[in-house]
Parts: structure tokens; C-alpha cells; sequence
């Protein structure tokens, strides 16, 4: 006879792989998608003069958080022509009605 305990045991182990095979699969697409609207927010800093966060620093971490992305970016041209074109929207769309900012490439 299997212990009771065994049992459970091997039934919340079993929920937490199967939440694992969901969840990092979701967290890896949701992580390369927020470098969009991450994008336009450190580019909103660069051109406000009254921002409470420095460019320079917004910048840095950006760069540092998104350095997998942005290697892929720089090494790949297919994936770096749509994420640009995606960056690109995300700051028009987010700053749609504001005056324009100045679009940088990262």
C-alpha cells in the first residue's frame, strides 16, 4: 500500500510542472513583447526635460534587462527589422496624441 502522503506529494509536484510547462513558455513571450512599450517610456525621458528619471540611467537598465533581446536584435537582420517596426509602433502608439518624439534606434 502507497503512503497517503506519497501520494499527494506526487500530485502538487505533478500541478507544479504542468504550471511550469505553461507558465515559462508565457513569461518568455510576454518578457521579448514588453520591450515595445518598454522602449517608448525610456525614450519619453529623453525628451522631457522635467522627467524625474534620467535618460542615461532609464537607458542603461533598458539595455542591461533586454541584453538577450537586443543581442538577437543586433545579430539576426530578420528580427531586427521587426523589432524595430514594433518598437517604432509602440512609441506612435503610445504617444499618439502628445507631440511627437524623435525616434531612436537602439
Amino acid at each position: 500500500m502507497i503512503p497517503e502522503d506519497s501520494c499527494m506529494s506526487e500530485i502538487k509536484e505533478s500541478k507544479l510542472l504542468r504550471l511550469a510547462y505553461y507558465a515559462v513558455p508565457i513569461l518568455c513571450v510576454l518578457y521579448v513583447l514588453s520591450i515595445g512599450p518598454s522602449y517608448a517610456i525610456v525614450m519619453s525621458f529623453g525628451c522631457n526635460p522635467r522627467a524625474t528619471i534620467d535618460y542615461a540611467v532609464a537607458r542603461d537598465a533598458y539595455d542591461s534587462f533586454y541584453a538577450p533581446v537586443l543581442w538577437v536584435e543586433d545579430k539576426n537582420q530578420p528580427i531586427n527589422k521587426l523589432l524595430s517596426k514594433y518598437k517604432r509602433h509602440c512609441v506612435d502608439t503610445m504617444y499618439q496624441h502628445r507631440s511627437p518624439i524623435p525616434h531612436h534606434d537602439s
